[in-house]
């Protein structure tokens, strides 16, 4: 439940996050994990809203006493970040804060949204989504291009970033991981490329669910923490790597394949998941991206004529029995518009299709 303080190893503690009826109402709080050794206490992302630092607050008390702390997050959205200023709170102690050096423009999140989802509004119309409440809502903000082309994006935004207030990432604090150059970690049979902290955390660079998305191993209570790199829609933004997913999940696999792991915690999937249930839980996430997109490409290469993203996306819906396409199309909306549509537009242009034709309205010629 959102808020509770799971102990899942030895002086380790989740914090779960939430998920939310729906985007438009509520935001997504991504879960965070405390975990103390040597007398340094290792925070691992910080959620967002005020409620949800009270909980952090609360299980950082449950690990004293500590002399240091410091806080790594994986990347930089504000699902993530957004009471990183928590440090601030924490008296008596040493403290530093980390995040990717690619992330650090992120942190200031209207401007990093407003990018993304202009980058999004070349290839479809985000506005034009399912017919039932609140994609009416949406569609009546086109209204404002009148005003501004761009006005809709803005407002949307805007009203997004409201409900994860107060947002306070702590860009003063930061330290980029890559102060140091980041150098071979071998874990078992897998070989990733990061920092380790004094031995009690490895991170690793991933890069995929963002350009500047970190994972963490706790070698000491084999927990390993993926953060979004196990969001079942792999390239939801227009900066998201498919394929550097795929490279983490199979890695992430042989850790516990060889139970180097035994513990994983993702971002935004609110339990813990031990051994032979993490096993299954990343081999269903690969098999279902991997047959949504043997099934967007086998309408893209087949169809008679180019196709835009809108085009794909309703020959899916008209796809009733195939198990992967189903679950996305009820992942999608209300709980995370407009990322379908950007999914589609991502597997496209990665697998060498071509975008042609007018803004929003791009067709995809292989």
């Amino acid at each position: 439940m959102y808020g509770d303080i799971i102990e899942i190893a030895p002086d380790t503690l989740l914090v779960e996050g939430k998920i939310p009826s729906s985007i438009m109402k509520e935001p997504d709080i991504a879960n965070s994990v405390v975990y103390k050794t040597d007398d340094i206490l290792y925070i691992f992302d910080t959620g967002a809203t005020a409620f949800f630092r009270g909980k952090l607050r609360s299980a950082i008390e449950r690990l004293r006493p500590f002399k240091k702390v410091i806080l790594m997050n994986s990347h930089c959205h504000p699902d993530h970040v957004g009471n990183n200023s928590i440090l601030e709170e924490i008296n008596g102690v040493e403290t530093e804060h980390y995040i990717s050096q690619a992330g650090i423009p992120g942190l200031d999140a209207l401007n990093d949204f407003l990018r993304k989802f202009n980058d999004i509004d070349q290839y479809y119309d985000f506005l034009e989504g399912p017919s039932k409440f609140p994609g009416t809502l949406l569609r009546l903000l086109k209204l404002t291009r009148a005003i501004r082309d761009d006005l809709p994006v803005d407002i949307v935004i805007r009203n997004m970033l409201k409900k994860f207030m107060p947002l306070e990432p702590a860009v003063e604090t930061v330290i980029p991981f890559e102060r140091t150059s980041p150098g071979r970690i071998s874990i078992g049979t897998t070989d990733w490329t990061g920092w380790s902290f004094a031995r009690h955390v490895h991170v690793m660079q991933a890069q995929g669910h963002s350009p500047d998305e970190v994972v963490f191993f706790l070698p000491r209570v084999k927990v390993l923490i993926l953060a979004d790199e196990t969001f079942e829609f792999f390239n939801c933004w227009p900066d998201s790597s498919a394929a550097n997913v795929k490279t983490v999940l199979s890695k992430s696999l042989q850790l516990f394949q060889t139970r180097e792991a035994e513990i994983l915690i993702s971002g935004h999937t609110h339990k813990v998941l031990r051994e032979m249930d993490a096993v299954e839980f990343m081999k269903t996430l690969l098999g279902e991206y991997e047959e949504f997109t043997r099934q967007v490409l086998a309408i893209a290469r087949n169809a008679p004529r180019a196709l835009t993203v809108v085009d794909i996306y309703n020959k899916l819906k008209r796809i009733k029995t195939n198990p992967a396409i189903t679950k996305y199309l009820n992942l999608e909306f209300p709980k995370m518009p407009p990322f379908l549509k950007t999914v589609i537009t991502s597997i496209l242009l990665e697998n060498g299709f071509k975008a042609q034709g007018e803004k929003r309205r791009k067709r995809f010629v292989p």
